[in-house]
């Protein structure tokens, strides 16, 4: 056991040793060697995690093999796949649950509609509706653990093209099939506009947990909706701004976060409402209220945004100038022309929030005011945040700022390794050569 600990650590399977030790005849050394080889991850380890799955007697190691199959690096054959959905039939409730979770995280179209039909049978066949206990004890084994790990499974495998298999799991217009809170989970996770009568009824749910996930579902699936149809789902949401659960009130300040970066309207009194949310006491919600206020247009929020742009803690006010600059251009330009900071974490907090907004002068500002920055923390964040903004104003068309990318070419010979790190990412972004930069620089 200790030689098989030491070879995962290692990454190394020892010649063949270690392939061998899943024909080793105590369980529990195959247990563990079949986990060291998926943790190793290597292809060579595909070919004993399948026999493992399919032939071994024990089924702590079958479930293991089925669990190490989806933590492999590289995408797995045809066989492996074969395996992990022939084991969803297992006897082993076990056994089932960790091949479900593998082919969450490794299938196809084809292992889709094996996950959505075990989901199907599952939601026909069992009891689970309106559980909650795997919420406050999500280590108890329960009963209805292998529908969590398949409902867990399908957003990673997404909805499909024509999203055929969903009416079975989920329900059907706005009749639920089950008001569990995993299902409303994964329902939300997938973003399926067709789902949206769904999260409808799950956001009119008691249970705030399936409350907030409807809620969630309604921002997500609502953001691919074309904001022509004129749907009112802002309007919607909107509602649920002033719900006495803070996970609530949280779930409808993203969502409609979502649907504004999408393009939906957002109704006029929503302003006022997130206004409302930067005094709550929860400062989850305070800095989602500023983030919700960058995304769409409140310009009665100015006011109170100067206000928290004086705020103690370095994020928030970083938020609140970033929520400024959508809210009241003019004055976001004014305040940062006499902007200084002595906080260090302030300063970097700026340079990330500022690094969102798709505006050459917030760009320039970055370069000129925080890239020399004396902690090498703010100028990673000012490198980062310059490097985004141009790659943004790339793609929408303008031309490349070679001042822009000399500055940022700079810092790849910085002693800080994050600097040069985020240097390099930051050209990488833009498609640029080290010798293109230079070039142009020189020819200047």
């Amino acid at each position: 056991m200790a030689r098989i600990v030491a070879l995962e650590d290692a990454r190394s399977f020892d010649g063949g040793w270690l392939r061998d030790q899943v024909l080793h005849p105590d369980p529990e050394v195959r247990r563990q060697a079949v986990l060291a080889l998926g943790r190793i991850g290597r292809p060579e380890a595909v070919e004993p995690l399948v026999t493992a799955l399919v032939s071994d007697e024990a089924g702590a190691v079958r479930s293991t093999a089925a669990f190490a199959l989806g933590i492999v690096e590289d995408p797995l054959p045809e066989e492996a796949l074969g395996a992990l959905e022939a084991a969803t039939g297992e006897p082993s409730g076990r056994v089932r649950e960790k091949a479900l979770e593998a082919l969450g995280r490794k299938g196809g179209d084809r292992q889709r509609q094996t996950v959505l039909a075990q989901l199907g049978a599952l939601v026909a066949a069992s009891g689970y509706s309106d559980r909650r206990e795997d919420v406050e004890a999500s280590r108890r084994r329960t009963a209805w653990d292998e529908a969590r790990f398949a409902l867990f499974a399908l957003p990673r495998l997404g909805a499909g093209a024509e999203a055929s298999g969903l009416p079975a799991v989920f329900g059907e217009g706005g009749a639920p099939r089950t008001n569990w809170w995993a299902a409303a989970w994964s329902a939300a996770q997938l973003a399926e506009p067709t789902l949206i009568p769904l999260h409808r009824a799950w956001s009119a749910s008691a249970d705030p947990i399936v409350q907030a996930l409807g809620v969630r579902g309604l921002g997500r699936a609502g953001a691919r909706v074309d904001p022509r149809s004129g749907d009112g789902l802002a309007d919607e949401v909107a509602l649920f701004l002033d719900q006495p659960d803070a996970g609530v009130r949280m779930e409808a300040i993203l969502a409609l976060t979502a649907l504004a970066s999408a393009g939906h309207p957002a109704p006029e009194a929503v302003g006022r409402r997130l206004v409302a949310g930067l005094d709550d006491p929860d400062p989850r919600l305070r800095r989602a209220a500023l983030a919700a206020l960058s995304a769409m247009d409140h310009p009665e929020a100015a006011d109170a945004l100067l206000d928290w742009t004086g705020d103690a803690d370095p994020g928030t006010r970083a938020a609140a100038f970033r929520a400024l600059h959508r809210q009241d251009e003019d004055g976001f330009r004014l305040l940062m022309s006499g902007w200084s900071d002595p906080d260090p974490a302030g300063r970097a907090a700026i340079a990330n929030q500022l690094g969102a907004v798709e505006d050459a002068r917030v760009r320039d500002f970055l370069i000129h005011a925080l890239l020399g920055d004396e902690d090498p923390r703010v100028r990673v964040e000012a490198i980062e945040g310059a490097g985004r903004i141009e790659a943004a104003l790339v793609r929408g068309g303008s031309e490349p700022h070679l001042e822009t990318q000399a500055a940022l070419a700079a810092h790849l010979a910085a002693a800080d390794p994050f600097e040069r790190a985020a240097a390099a990412r930051a050209l990488g972004r833009l498609g640029v050569r080290l010798a293109e930069v230079r070039a142009a620089a020189l020819a200047d």
